[in-house]
């Protein structure tokens, strides 16, 4: 079985470092179309006025059950999706605004791994022709340079040289990620998306693909926007955590904080579902919610979360809480921050 390392940063490194992303009121809306002429009857609020900073070099992890927004988030900032409305600065530059032609090069600076290797890796071609594409792409390299820098890839990664010849099906689920992860370096980005990069994988393997994606951190000061269900993998790689509820952000912090000192009814209630590793401690006692998670297409009004939340008052209904910041830049979006 192979053992996660440890990784840590200092918390006091963040506020030093260059920002490689950052994101303000990122809104997208999905419109929903009926009757015989398919008119717009409604909007699917998928993210509703996210803003985050993620500075070089860090992870950022998303987590929140299905359906919150986190993976739209993903894609809308990669412009995959375009926004409704918000920005999204990569290096400086609003990404919202560049034409398709503008933003060619600075897609080389913004790369994905998505969930499925299986379903993301193009079975027709070989693995080491889908590694070698963006490359192509780019008119980055050709020949035998192509060759060469595609097996150098190849060896980072964990996989032999001489694999390059094989095709996705051959594979196993761990080395078809290792596979996306190497297309996802080839063109030397900046900041890669990953979307529950190893949720299809097993244990195990998991535990391999982490450990992967933090070494390469470290040699290559890559930064990472990493979106996941699973709060003890996020626990692992990311150094801040940003808890998603219906297309907002609930809380976000570093990830000691909260995962340790969760400051919203909702992270609290995520985490009281997360079994602990020792045995000699006692588990968390379990918050159940009441309710089904409201509709994104008929938000309730004021927090969102009121719904379900034991501590929702009159003012919940009505009013919207703000995401303040406190000590540590921890910023919870609850009325009732300072007495959950």
């Amino acid at each position: 079985m192979t053992v996660v390392r440890e990784y840590s940063r200092g918390v006091g490194e963040r506020g030093e470092k260059p920002l490689v992303l950052r994101v303000h009121g990122l809104k997208k809306h999905f419109p929903i179309r009926g009757g015989v002429f398919s008119r717009i009857t409604g909007y699917v609020h998928a993210v509703d006025g996210v803003s985050f900073d993620l500075p070089v070099g860090e992870t950022l992890g998303f987590v929140g059950e299905s359906g919150c927004g986190k993976s739209t988030v993903g894609k809308t900032v990669l412009r995959l999706l375009l926004p409704t409305a918000g920005s999204v600065e990569i290096g400086g530059r609003d990404v919202t605004t560049l034409s398709e032609h503008a933003l060619r090069p600075l897609r080389r600076k913004m790369q994905m791994v998505f969930q499925d290797p299986y379903s993301s890796l193009n079975p027709r071609m070989t693995v080491g022709s889908i590694v070698a594409e963006p490359l192509v792409t780019h008119g980055i390299a050709g020949g035998r340079e192509l060759t060469d820098r595609v097996a150098t890839l190849f060896a980072k990664v964990g996989l032999r040289p001489e694999q390059m010849t094989g095709y996705p099906h051959q594979f196993s689920g761990g080395q078809r990620q290792r596979v996306a992860i190497a297309r996802a370096l080839a063109v030397e980005p900046d900041l890669i998306v990953c979307d529950e990069p190893v949720s299809a994988l097993d244990i195990s393997i998991q535990a391999q693909i982490i450990n992967l994606m933090m070494d390469l951190q470290d040699d290559l000061g890559l930064s990472y926007l990493f979106i996941s269900h699973d709060l003890a993998v996020v626990e692992l790689i990311a150094d801040r955590i940003a808890v998603m509820y219906l297309g907002s952000i609930a809380e976000i912090g570093a990830k000691e904080d909260v995962m340790r000192n969760p400051r919203h009814p909702y992270t609290k209630a995520l985490l009281s579902a997360v079994p602990l590793p020792d045995p000699k401690r006692k588990n968390r006692a379990q918050i159940v919610l009441n309710g089904d998670v409201p509709s994104p297409s008929n938000p309730p009004s004021g927090c969102r979360f009121h719904s379900r939340c034991h501590l929702a008052q009159e003012r919940c209904r009505v009013e919207a809480p703000e995401l303040k910041s406190g000590a540590g830049g921890h910023a919870v979006a609850c009325h009732f921050r300072d007495i959950n």
